[in-house]
């Protein structure tokens, strides 16, 4: 039988990779011995990678079955003590989910400007309202300058208002223009 070189194999590999007809008409060109190399040579592949296959099942199912009996020690522990699976871990109830905290974080009252007079508030999430954006117009500021204290952030459902009072709306519409048009220059 004879064998063939690994530049030679490597090179027919490379060859067929994702095309059987390359890979047929490859095996065509073979003498029967080189033929019979490669299926030898393939079947030890197989069976090698049939063997790493069934040991790994082996491992997983004795890391299972340990992990069971763990599992039953402690519950049999918890049952004894007359307590929960989360008091005997130390651990809080069940906590809450990611979402509730980030729902949570977007209701929190972040922001604050005052503009003729009146205080307004902004939760930060979305564009500025109209009013701090003329805030920061008349003021030449960024909106970090109406950051409050992380010590005065309050959480607030519903929508914050933003009214302007008549008699400074078409004050506050301009101050509007000056802050979009300096916003678009950076």
């Amino acid at each position: 039988m004879t064998t063939l070189d690994q530049k030679t194999v490597d090179e027919a590999a490379k060859d067929m990779l994702g095309n059987l007809l390359r890979a047929k008409a490859f095996f065509r060109r073979l003498t029967l011995p080189q033929l019979e190399g490669f299926i030898d040579a393939a079947q030890e592949v197989v069976n090698d990678k049939k063997k790493e296959e069934a040991e790994r099942i082996q491992r997983e199912a004795k890391v299972i079955k340990k992990r069971t009996e763990v599992l039953n020690n402690i519950q049999k522990i918890c049952d004894e003590l007359g307590i929960t699976y989360e008091e005997f871990m130390g651990q809080e109830a069940i906590q809450q989910h990611s979402s509730d905290k980030r729902a949570a974080a977007m209701n929190m009252v972040r922001y604050r400007c005052e503009l003729f007079g009146k205080e307004y508030f902004w939760k930060g999430v979305g564009l500025p309202p109209k009013v701090f954006k003329a805030a920061m117009a008349q003021q030449s500021v960024t909106k970090g300058a109406f950051l409050m204290p992380e010590s005065e952030h309050y959480s607030f459902d519903g929508k914050l208002d933003h009214s302007v009072p008549s008699e400074h709306a078409e004050e506050v519409e301009a101050l509007v223009a000056k802050y979009e048009k300096s916003a678009k220059k950076k």
